[in-house]
């Protein structure tokens, strides 16, 4: 009977202990998502939406800004329990798509030469783009535009800036983003073409030992949309009040 009642005490101990593990979350290190601010603060809007789910779920959560490779072997061994990316076939095998967070358009910005059909894009010598990124089916897969893959955003910009390309594409958010806290806003001009829009979704990892506190993601996401929270979190990112435009470095 001793040791009957034993081994319960033990299956409550080591289920209390289970129940309040944290859920591990990777953040994606890229500006403004997740990234570490002068202060050395972690911060971003993916860093902000975490920390908001966690209060409105309730759950215990731990993040992590690494880089996005990292991010992606994380969740596809189970190292990682979420994350936030855009949506793509190729996650498929790994990831349980939760809820979409955000949608984001994909725009060209250049120094101030207006794009407004996608065919302009072949007047251009040379357009960047993310090099672990991906911008439509058609421009994808379009030979005749001259690309030019680069290792990250703020690179992007910054050759923009100093005339080595003709322009870049990409993540709208990002690149205004950029252009706005390199005060750059003069001198490169976001066009009015939107080749194609990126859905940014929650993902669990499918070995994930978490995926029963899916619901309660689900439905924090779906308050913190009604109630306007992400789209505060989000504003607070682009915004840049009282800003007197003196240029800042890049985030680390």
């Amino acid at each position: 009977m001793f040791i009957k009642f034993s081994a319960f005490l033990l299956l409550i101990t080591v289920n209390l202990a289970y129940a309040s593990e944290p859920i591990n979350i990777s953040i994606l290190s890229s500006y403004p998502f997740g990234y570490v601010d002068n202060n050395g603060q972690n911060v971003g809007t993916y860093w902000e939406y975490i920390q908001s789910i966690e209060k409105k779920s309730g759950l215990p959560i731990e993040s992590t800004i690494i880089p996005k490779p990292r991010v992606l072997l994380y969740l596809k061994g189970g190292e990682s329990d979420a994350a936030i990316l855009f949506k793509s076939k190729s996650l498929a095998d790994s990831v349980v798509f939760i809820e979409k967070v955000r949608t984001i358009p994909i725009v060209v910005a250049t120094r101030n030469k207006i794009i407004e059909q996608y065919e302009d894009l072949y007047q251009l010598d040379s357009i960047a783009m993310f090099r672990a990124g991906s911008i439509s089916p058609r421009f994808d897969s379009d030979d005749k535009i001259k690309k030019v893959s680069v290792k990250d955003y703020p690179s992007m910009v910054a050759m923009l800036s100093k005339g080595r390309i003709d322009a870049i594409i990409g993540n709208g958010i990002v690149i205004q983003a950029l252009i706005e806290k390199a005060c750059l806003q003069e001198k490169l001009t976001i066009s009015p073409l939107v080749v194609g829009e990126k859905e940014q979704w929650l993902v669990f990892s499918k070995k994930s030992k978490q995926l029963d506190k899916i619901p309660q993601f689900k439905q924090a996401i779906e308050e913190l949309q009604s109630e306007g929270t992400l789209d505060k979190i989000f504003q607070s990112h682009l915004v840049q009040s009282n800003h007197s435009c003196k240029p800042k470095l890049f985030p680390r």
